[in-house]
């Protein structure tokens, strides 16, 4: 199963989540660096967004098993 990646602030953040939910990848732009509460909304951002991704799977999942 590969892994889907998940970019923020025009690719300031991009953040790869296997099928499991897992983080296996985490990049971050130097410019970044500087910025703390930019860098945290978009962490957020990206986390959040990979979050619903896994839960729309499993529902799709749980659906494919009942249908």
């Amino acid at each position: 199963m590969g892994s889907t990646i998940f970019s923020t602030g025009g690719g300031l953040v991009e953040l790869s989540v296997n099928g499991n939910g897992e983080v296996v990848d985490l990049v971050i732009d130097d410019e970044l660096l500087s910025d703390k509460s930019s860098l945290q909304i978009l962490l957020i951002g990206a986390i959040n967004d990979a979050n619903k991704m896994v839960q729309q799977n499993q529902q799709q999942s749980a659906m494919g098993m009942l249908g």
